[in-house]
């Protein structure tokens, strides 16, 4: 009776350990909602921000901690349209690219056939959020698994935002802040109290399977905390000067493009000079000229004013260019004016190509690192890992040229094979037969008689001509 009951005990503890097992994998385990007392930040810290802060925020990320970093990255990629505009060109670019998988292993490419089928439109978010490494250095993704056709396939690949990264530059281990256990005053009062290293261990941290988690590095990075990575702190900066200068322009256009305004005041009534004051905040922040009654205010003209008011414009074009040309390589083709060529067009396409290029690599790598932990996941001894690649599509003019390549090796007698040709020019091919050459009919001995005759009836004509 005691060795039954333990065996039951036995099999119940196994159960339930296999049930939790089951349930932490299927289940999210990553908080990403904001901490506690987070309400001022976007409309005091961000908007405000000089030029401290920020540099605060770039500190506070290359010692591993780079929470306010990108939380304030992410708040300025909203709010600038350049910015916001180039970033979703980046991501819509990779999407117009077609992929194949390819292996020798008939089960495991059937395999990942059936995974890309059963992702549909979230593998598309999934490639969108990938190309983000390359931007903001890395990219984390929690996986949550579920059974399908016997195969355990991810039920969801959640992009975990980056201001809950941590990295220990001791371990070089990446870990998630739990947003649960802190607020947004403790988190800031233990950053302040470190000015030289951070200690991770002063902050809560989620502590979840390996397994679950997927990370995507950006393709050129070269610094060990991938937070110092992309393209993140030149793009912040940029729009820490451009937006001074748009700032500065409204001012200058509310200042110069519209009338000034006096306001009088009783010099005997406080009150009265108050409620002028808050008047004219309603309604023009600058420009607005509040005296007592009974003095006078001379206005000064700016002669210049026009030509003040281009330089605002011509620097903010050039930051929006900068931005440009940080994202996506290039200017684009409509700030090029009449000063543009096409050999420095097709210059430009090629840079931006390359940066395209850059990001399918990215999300080719990040897919296949799925692949290859999906298949150790389902197989026991899988002979070999499938692999997903982008399909390398040319253009007309490309084609055109390899087509007068092959049409040169043809004429010094060489071939190319049916299955290079069809990969060339992405088209299938098919043989074709020459008409088989039609036999002259055989003439009867009447036919034979008749044409020898009228022959020698012509050399005869052609003799008596002749004398």
């Amino acid at each position: 009776m005691s060795l039954f009951k333990n065996a039951w005990q036995f099999a119940v503890k196994e159960l339930r350990t296999k049930i939790n097992q089951v349930k932490q994998f299927t289940s999210s385990g990553i908080a990403a909602h904001d901490p506690n007392y987070m309400y001022d930040i976007y409309t005091r810290d961000f908007s405000g921000a000089k030029a401290k802060n920020i540099l605060q925020y770039i500190d506070f990320a290359r010692r591993g901690v780079p929470f306010y970093f990108y939380k304030y990255f992410d708040t300025i990629s909203k709010r600038d349209t350049r910015i916001r505009t180039m970033l979703r060109r980046l991501k819509i670019a990779i999407l117009t690219e077609q992929f194949r998988v390819r292996g020798d292993w008939e089960e495991g490419v059937k395999f990942v056939d059936e995974l890309i089928k059963h992702l549909g439109p979230k593998l598309y978010k999934f490639f969108a959020a990938s190309s983000e490494a390359n931007t903001k250095g890395i990219k984390r993704f929690e996986i949550n698994y579920e059974a399908k056709s016997n195969w355990w396939m991810p039920e969801e690949i959640r992009p975990i935002p980056n201001s809950i990264y941590l990295y220990d530059e001791k371990s070089r281990e990446y870990h998630f802040l739990d947003v649960n256990k802190i607020d947004q005053t403790n988190l800031i009062s233990t950053l302040s109290a470190f000015p030289d290293k951070i200690d991770l261990s002063k902050l809560p941290k989620v502590e979840i399977d390996p397994l679950k988690i997927l990370d995507v590095i950006a393709i050129d990075a070269d610094e060990e905390n991938a937070f110092m990575n992309g393209i993140t702190i030149a793009l912040i900066f940029a729009y820490y000067c451009k937006s001074y200068n748009v700032k500065d322009m409204n001012i200058f256009l509310e200042r110069y493009a519209t009338p000034t305004m006096k306001m009088k005041y009783d010099s005997y009534n406080e009150k009265s000079r108050d409620e002028m004051v808050k008047a004219s905040n309603d309604m023009k922040a600058h420009g607005t000229i509040i005296y007592p009654d009974g003095n006078e205010v001379d206005l000064l003209n700016d002669t210049q004013k026009g030509q003040a008011g281009n330089l605002y414009i011509t620097s903010i074009n050039y930051w929006n260019s900068e931005i440009t040309i940080l994202c996506v390589g290039e200017e684009e083709t409509t700030q090029m004016g009449n000063k543009g060529s096409l050999a420095a067009l097709q210059v430009k396409q090629k840079i931006s190509e390359l940066i395209i290029e850059m990001n399918l690599r990215t999300c080719a790598d990040a897919f296949n690192d799925l692949i290859r932990r999906l298949v150790d996941i389902n197989f026991p001894n899988p002979p070999e890992y499938p692999v997903f690649e982008y399909i390398e599509i040319a253009s007309l003019d490309e084609k055109k040229m390899q087509s007068e390549i092959n049409k040169n090796l043809y004429s010094i007698g060489y071939r190319p094979t049916k299955e290079e040709l069809e990969e060339e020019f992405d088209v299938q091919l098919e043989e074709v037969k020459e008409p088989e050459e039609e036999k002259p009919e055989e003439k009867t001995e009447d036919e034979e008689f008749e044409n020898d005759f009228i022959k020698m009836l012509f050399e005869q004509a052609e003799q008596e001509a002749a004398k």
